[in-house]
């Protein structure tokens, strides 16, 4: 049976092809629709594809340990093509909201984890510090609410169709000059910059 290093430098160039045409397709569909026109199964297929390319490079990285099968190039572009693919979806989710909230369950969680050894934090009693972690977590919603409006006019920039169509098509050429040529660089090898 392959292991998943096997499986992952016999397999990545493939999966940067096909989600490479699903980005293709959304991305002129992009282009030629309005946001409100555009095909539902596109968006959805896209989602998943995208997320499949965020999620291979970091497999890739922590997976294999053989020298030369994948270029920081290649990774960058699956993570761009990724992203962009993505880019509409993350923008309408809340996450100043989800962060949040996350780092407040985990604050809670520990606070009470440590209030089943000690009813206080040495001179601290257990409810000014669950006051100051809702200060705190004020604080971090306000933070990350300012930064979130900047992160969504960076992904609204990512997901404009010209870009989807353009990191996709750089992703089948990457992918298919890596099969070619049999350099891990793919197009920069043709620049000899490979």
């Amino acid at each position: 049976m392959a292991t998943i290093e096997e499986l992952l430098i016999d397999f990545y160039i493939y999966p940067m092809i096909l989600i490479g045409l699903l980005g293709v397709a959304l991305g002129v569909d992009r282009i030629l629709k309005k946001r409100e026109e555009e095909s539902r199964v596109l968006q959805v297929l896209s989602f998943f594809g995208g997320l499949i390319l965020l999620a291979l490079p970091i497999l890739m990285v922590l997976y294999i340990d053989v020298e030369g099968v994948y270029s920081n190039y290649t990774l960058l572009l699956m993570f761009l093509t990724g992203l962009s693919l993505n880019a509409r979806p993350f923008e309408k989710m809340p996450a100043a909201f989800t962060i949040v909230t996350l780092l407040g369950i985990i604050a809670f969680i520990g606070v009470l984890q440590f209030r089943k050894t000690s009813s206080s934090a040495g001179d601290i009693p257990i409810e000014i510090i669950l006051i100051a972690i809702g200060v705190i977590m004020a604080v971090l919603f306000i933070m990350t609410f300012i930064a979130e409006q900047a992160l969504d006019a960076f992904l609204f920039i990512l997901g404009w169709g010209f870009l989807v169509l353009v990191f996709s098509l750089l992703s089948i050429a990457q992918a298919v000059a890596i099969l070619v040529t049999d350099n891990r660089y793919g197009l920069l090898s043709f620049f000899g910059l490979g």
